[in-house]
């Protein structure tokens, strides 16, 4: 037969909800430490760029305080301030009842004047010069999550099915009575999240929505109470009007008011493999103008990423080249700086901060190494073939001078084989701007597995490939 040109499966979301990778054939099992843009192409995601330094512990939380124009961040029970876009940072108060490790929930009261926060003990408020835990005796003493809703400030009571509120306009005074159950089942509530029209209270086998009814003062929305608990306290994350969390049967649902979906069918079976679950964090961040969903499972050591709007998954990780393997992305916490226009991150164990930033291409000068793996290709039947030629379409003339000659590594294995070695595709040296490059005398298989990488401290983004092959009789 006469040599084609097969378009290779590397344009579009990866599908990782099978037993074994070599089940796939025309969807890729694997993209790592990318995101997949509108136009399905492979893009190297965003650098962790150093920010600030506060100290050697995780960063428990990050928050933006619009009204005060800086960032919040509590490490080790100390709380900092971020008051510039230059990252210079003041601590404020250290030994707060914020328990390290655990991740705080933050609200800003209703005139902006300061911010309340909460990770298990006491609701700590602060106006950005101290902080303190509330005074009044009435105020709850174990509390993981707080928000600000209509004039009041609602506190979850750890270990309860209980609410706690405020007084109205006034979240310092509170009164021991003044209390609600979440009543649609007889469950704990888990996490806590608020939205301009009210807040949703998650529990272990249910989630419902209330709102301020001016009587009660909140009662529950009936028709809007879901049948899905939560798995993980700190998976719970917001987009605009639409909540995202893991349930209590390991599915990513997203929900508004008027529905629910389940949205993790692309990694059902790699989440159900996962050794644990109930630790896994959740934070909803914006990268080029994508809402990402980046879900990160600590003891497990693995994060996924859910394009929330594009309805698909990859994964992010911190690349460890002496063992040749992913661990977990770095992220511990996050929050957006509107006014500096900076996408903060939190490190999971340094106490650094980060700009989450796409023009910086490693993680805090640690080699930030993009893949995308292919299942196993037959182009429709498994006689034997040959490959001429490869060729990609790529982003090139991405040279610097600190890196002046970047490469994208390919590396194949033919019928489960061992992996063949490796081969490298330049991304153009300064001034070369030509977009394909092929690589030549490829060899035989009847099924081929593909691994694209790169490595390099600079941009990649792989748009399409194909192969010149020819197939045998048999």
């Amino acid at each position: 037969m006469a040599y084609e040109w097969k378009p290779l499966p590397i344009v579009g979301p990866p599908h990782q909800n099978l037993h074994d990778e070599r089940e796939l054939d025309v969807r890729a099992a694997q993209v790592m430490d990318a995101y997949v843009d509108e136009a399905g192409f492979t893009v190297k995601r965003p650098g962790l760029e150093p920010f600030t330094v506060t100290q050697g512990f995780p960063v428990d939380g990050l928050y933006w305080w619009d009204e005060a124009e800086k960032a919040l961040a509590v490490v080790n029970s100390t709380l900092y301030t971020i008051d510039n876009a230059t990252g210079s940072t003041t601590s404020v108060t250290s030994g707060l009842p914020l328990p390290a490790g655990n991740r705080v929930s933050f609200a800003t009261t209703p005139d902006g004047s300061d911010v309340l926060m909460a990770s298990g003990q006491n609701i700590v408020s602060t106006d950005g010069s101290t902080a303190a835990a509330l005074g009044d005796a009435d105020a709850p003493t174990a509390v993981r999550f707080v928000t600000v809703y209509d004039q009041y400030a609602i506190a979850a009571i750890e270990g309860t099915g209980l609410f706690a509120h405020s007084e109205v306009g006034d979240v310092t005074a509170w009164r021991a009575q003044d209390l609600a159950s979440a009543e649609a089942k007889p469950d704990r509530i888990v996490s806590l999240l608020g939205t301009l029209d009210g807040f949703e209270l998650f529990g272990k086998t249910s989630a419902e929505f209330w709102i301020n009814d001016g009587v009660t003062p909140f009662s529950r929305v009936r028709g809007l109470t879901f049948n899905r608990g939560c798995g993980a306290r700190y998976s719970p994350a917001l987009y605009g009007d639409t909540w995202l969390w893991l349930d209590n049967n390991r599915t990513v649902v997203k929900s508004t008011v008027n529905k629910i979906d389940e949205v993790s069918g692309q990694i059902d079976r790699a989440l159900h493999s996962l050794s644990s679950v109930e630790d896994a964090i959740g934070d909803v961040m914006l990268v080029n103008g994508l809402a990402l969903y980046v879900l990160t499972f600590p003891l497990a050591n693995r994060t996924f990423v859910y394009n929330i709007k594009q309805n698909d998954w990859t994964e992010w990780g911190e690349w460890n080249a002496t063992n040749g393997e992913y661990l977990r992305f770095r992220g511990n916490s996050y929050c957006y700086a509107t006014k500096w226009n900076k996408h903060l991150v939190g490190d999971k164990t340094s106490g650094n901060i980060y700009s989450l930033n796409r023009d910086y291409h490693y993680d805090v000068g640690s080699t930030l190494r993009s893949m995308r793996r292919t299942g196993f290709i037959t182009h429709g039947t498994g006689n034997k073939k040959h490959c001429r030629e490869l060729r990609f379409r790529l982003k090139r003339s991405v040279a610097t001078s600190a890196t002046p000659a970047p490469l994208m590594s390919v590396k194949w294995r033919n019928d489960s084989g061992a992996w063949e070695p490796t081969r490298l595709v330049s991304l153009g040296e300064a001034g070369q701007h030509e977009l394909m490059v092929s690589l030549k005398q490829c060899g035989d298989y009847r099924t081929r597995q593909y691994e694209f990488s790169h490595a390099d401290n600079t941009d990649w983004i792989l748009m399409s490939g194909e192969e010149n092959v020819e197939v045998r009789v048999r």
